[in-house]
């Protein structure tokens, strides 16, 4: 018989074999070469397994299948999840098609209804919801206010960042409107109403008793976002996605072929606009009439008048449509409105992916990480790049949507201005005036915009950090006497959603989990790990968003190792996952390279030149470096590559 001595030392060779194994086929994450060895050898107790992740498990899972393609770093990882409500509808099968549909429907000829509007968001990992599909939340967890408080509070301090405009904020959440919309999030019901409180959809956040700002009040309501139907779904609670996962410009164009033809005009392939060039009036929008003259916009996306960054940014893609649609009228006088509309929306889809991949994820990855994880988008002799990959699951994630596209709240100033052609400030309003308002758009019937562009981007944005400014953390929708925190929203969301913990996520991309023994904890500055360790009573606590928005930057980019790590698989998913990806060689479905090429050149900047009047500008707009340039010098477009295509 061995010794315990013995049998420790066969173990350890048996468990460095199979880690060493596991390494070779590219699974880095210390807990998932651990149970591998284990359970493959049979050497562990039902007991000692309890601890282990469910990600750890269906790793194993798909090693034991053979699908090697979900335990690889560098590649999106696919849950085994088939969460979706198939409509009746047929596809083209020939990949010929070229056009995307309003919908996303039929993207993926395999499963047409993977990441059309109106279906579940998908997981990377699944949920981890407390009983049921109660939200994660144990009895000495903190409230997300306290977390609030504690944790992203600027305390009054206003640190800006030193290169990067309010246009990359203000582009960050126009881009995240283009690939997620979860219903119920601004339910009207009042969850801090006692007659309310126990409703299933209520799930307030308590306000400490002690509560800097908000006084004699409890509670902050919150509403659950709406569940998928029991039909579409296979297991616990799913969050629906009421736009396409992909970036198609949905944002621009609505999520259905009805609300598409709400927004297009009756000839020439356009866009509807008011007389005076700006967006029309929605008469049943959700927006501030403090005046008569002022009103909600109509868009592509129901949240445009949310605040007035994120309105001039619909207001740019829609001049710039009608622009290009009023060019290539007038190079194919034979073309239909329909062909001119859809070859127009073509374009501009195009141009919203690469400004994406080519000057905005470089700020927020780091060129490195884009490299390394073939997200680089490349022009010249061969501009196509064809990744796509009818298997892989493209539908935006909980995670990305909850938690790690919210980065950029951190990013948000506390006021607005207009600037002068000189750039000098000729009218400023605080934030907190601005939610749902509409009012600094319209003023003197539009002719300010070009001011606000300045603005937009020549301003500093606020330093990618853990902290929000006021204006969102305490002043949210300001409206009669209420308000809300953004921050604690956020973390509240993830909890709604059962998003797991941090240290299961830190696991999921290969980092070493954080233990409160350590000082600092792993990836965070001594400030932060302190306030968490205040904060939660135990690691497995610890909110995704409270831990990985508090991680220190990578280097070169605004995130952390563990938002970088879903930021770089769901960005994956979006470009390899899309059949109707704008670098892909598919003949007439497609872009010649002249016409790719010359798509490339364009840059965010200029279409501000065309679409604002502006004179000068930086060649990145998302970037404060260097000086700005006169806008006849940018490239551009070059539609008479488009003369006299064949249908």
């Amino acid at each position: 018989m061995l010794s315990i001595k013995d049998n420790l030392y066969n173990q350890w060779n048996i468990f460095s074999q199979t880690r060493n194994l596991f390494h070779q086929l590219g699974v880095y994450s210390w807990r998932t070469v651990k149970l591998a060895a284990v359970i493959y050898f049979h050497k562990i107790s039902l007991e000692a397994m309890q601890d282990v992740v469910t990600t750890t498990i269906l790793l194993l899972i798909n090693y034991a299948s053979g699908n090697l393609d979900e335990m690889m770093p560098n590649l999106p990882n696919q849950e085994p999840s088939s969460v979706e409500c198939p409509g009746s509808f047929t596809c083209n099968t020939d990949d010929r098609d070229r056009y995307r549909t309003a919908n996303g429907a039929c993207n993926n000829l395999i499963s047409p209804s993977m990441g059309m509007s109106f279906t579940p968001q998908a997981r990377f990992i699944p949920p981890m919801y407390s009983d049921g599909d109660a939200p994660r939340d144990y009895h000495d967890m903190p409230s997300a206010r306290l977390v609030s408080n504690k944790l992203f509070d600027a305390k009054n301090t206003t640190i800006f960042s030193t290169i990067h405009t309010v246009q990359l904020m203000a582009y960050g959440q126009f881009l995240a409107h283009d690939m997620a919309a979860t219903p119920g999030e601004g339910a009207d019901l009042d969850c801090c109403n006692h007659t309310n409180a126990l409703k299933k959809d209520c799930y307030a956040i308590p306000v400490p008793h002690d509560d800097p700002f908000f006084k004699n009040i409890t509670c902050l309501n919150f509403v659950r976002s709406s569940a998928a139907d029991k039909s579409c779904m296979t297991g616990q609670r799913e969050q629906m996605n009421d736009v396409t996962s992909f970036i198609d410009g949905c944002m621009v164009y609505g999520s259905t072929e009805e609300h598409m033809s709400e927004l297009r005009d009756t000839q020439g392939g356009l866009l509807k606009m008011s007389p005076s060039g700006l967006l029309p009036e929605n008469p049943n929008g959700d927006c501030r009439k403090n005046l008569p003259e002022q009103h909600c916009h109509l868009a592509g996306d129901s949240r445009v008048d949310e605040i007035p960054h994120l309105g001039m940014n619909h207001l740019l893609l829609v001049r710039q449509h009608n622009a290009i649609a009023k060019k290539l009228q007038e190079i194919n006088p034979n073309w239909s409105n329909e062909i001119v509309f859809q070859e127009t929306r073509k374009i501009i889809i195009a141009l919203i992916q690469h400004i994406t991949y080519k000057e905005y994820l470089p700020i927020m990855l780091g060129k490195k990480a884009m490299n390394r994880h073939s997200l680089r988008i490349s022009s010249g002799r061969n501009p196509f790049n064809d990744q796509y990959d009818q298997g892989l699951d493209p539908r935006i994630r909980n995670s990305f949507a909850t938690a790690a596209l919210r980065i950029g709240h951190t990013l948000i100033v506390p006021s607005l201005a207009y600037l002068s052609s000189e750039y000098g400030t000729l009218y400023r309003e605080n934030l907190d005036d601005n939610f749902f308002s509409t009012h600094m758009i319209l003023k003197d019937d539009g002719q300010h915009t070009d001011n606000i562009a300045r603005w937009l981007t020549h301003e500093h944005c606020m330093k990618a950090d853990r902290f929000f400014q006021p204006e969102v953390r305490n002043k949210l929708f300001k409206l009669e006497g209420t308000s809300h925190d953004l921050a604690a929203r956020n973390i509240q969301r993830g909890r709604d959603h059962g998003l797991p913990d941090y240290n299961t996520w830190r696991q999921f991309c290969g980092l070493i989990p954080i233990k409160f023994s350590d000082d600092p904890i792993f990836d965070h500055d001594k400030e932060s790990s302190d306030k968490i360790k205040e904060l939660y009573r135990h690691e497995s606590h610890i909110d995704l968003y409270a831990g990985a928005i508090s991680e220190t930057a990578k280097a070169g980019s605004l995130l952390g190792p563990t938002f970088q790590c879903i930021f770089v698989r769901q960005f994956q998913a979006l470009k390899s996952g899309d059949r109707h990806w704008y670098e892909r060689p598919r003949g007439k479905a497609g872009f010649t390279r002249d016409q790719l090429n010359s798509i490339k050149s364009m840059r965010l900047s200029k279409m501000f030149c065309d679409n604002f009047n502006l004179t000068k500008i930086q060649p990145n707009a998302f970037l404060k470096r260097g000086r700005k340039v006169y806008c006849k010098d940018f490239p551009s477009l070059n539609l008479e590559l488009w003369k006299d295509m064949s249908q």
